[in-house]
């Protein structure tokens, strides 16, 4: 069964400006895309895949894909540290975290403060 996109508007402010952001969860098959794995997969699209159409889903390999490699992990942990309030640690950074948006997704869980 294929379930269509579902979209939502949210507003964040930051001292004096406001964005406005779109959020999409994704269906692809099982794989749903939560709120942290969209943001990943905007991210990613927008920055090293230049807005190309492609569909990434949460358990695509983005190192044997092409799509990362370490420089952008490096700009993805600093987007991560920027965005989700965590600090990724030395030991985190290796190909099993950032394979896909779903291990990148549960690094920043296990790295969020419960």
């Amino acid at each position: 069964m294929h379930c269509p996109p579902a979209f939502w508007l949210v507003y964040v402010s930051a001292g004096s400006a406001t964005h406005l952001y779109s959020y999409k969860t994704m269906f692809v098959g099982e794989d749903i895309l939560d709120n942290t794995q969209q943001l990943l997969n905007d991210f990613i699209v927008r920055e090293f895949l230049n807005d190309k159409p492609r569909t990434i889903t949460a358990s695509d390999n983005l190192i044997e894909d092409g799509v990362i490699d370490s420089l952008a992990i490096l700009m993805l942990i600093k987007y991560i540290e920027d965005q989700f309030s965590v600090s990724i640690e030395p030991d985190d950074v290796t190909i099993e975290n950032f394979e896909s948006v779903a291990t990148i997704s549960r690094l920043i869980e296990k790295r969020t403060p419960h």
